[in-house]
């Protein structure tokens, strides 16, 4: 975890949006080879690249979703899919300006789901929290016992033997 991103203490600021860290002018000339080298499959320079903006992506995506382990979990998969997607990784004008778009991507769609959620919660815990029917509570019962009855008969003799003194 960087340390930029572990020494803030305060909360991120109001709202999701909070400008990405600055993006170069120009790509630097390294940084276009290191780009073409991880679409090589070269996992050093992937390793490179990650290093790179590993921290100032998780802080950039902390101020987006206002969570540590949400932010580094939405870096992580940016950077996994970049990985997985290495060979048809297309880097129009710098690597960093795409991570940060694909991090705020990630965390809008993050939080679009958050609400989902947020909104949809009363609902399923409602689901869950309502009596089941007497029909299906004996219906049950007796799946359970006839699973059960079925697993004992498959038992050697004398373990059934023991198992049927324990129960009855």
């Amino acid at each position: 975890m960087s340390e930029r991103l572990r020494d803030h203490r305060g909360p991120p600021p109001a709202g999701p949006f909070v400008d990405p860290p600055p993006v170069p002018a120009a790509e630097p000339a390294g940084e276009r080879e290191l780009v073409a080298r991880v679409r090589a499959g070269d996992a050093a320079a992937f390793q490179a690249l990650f290093h790179a903006h590993h921290a100032a992506l998780c802080a950039f995506a902390y101020h987006q979703v206002g969570a540590r382990d949400v932010a580094e979990d939405l870096v992580q998969d940016v950077f996994v899919y970049v990985w997985e997607h290495r060979a048809a990784w297309d880097v129009r004008d710098s690597a960093r300006g795409y991570l940060c778009s694909a991090v705020r991507h990630a965390a809008l769609s993050y939080l679009r789901h958050q609400r989902v959620v947020e909104r949809r919660a009363p609902e399923t815990v409602a689901l869950f929290d309502r009596p089941r029917p007497a029909a299906d509570r004996d219906l049950a019962v007796a799946e359970t016992a006839a699973v059960v009855r079925a697993a004992v008969a498959r038992l050697p003799e004398r373990c059934r033997l023991v198992f049927t003194l324990h129960r009855e």
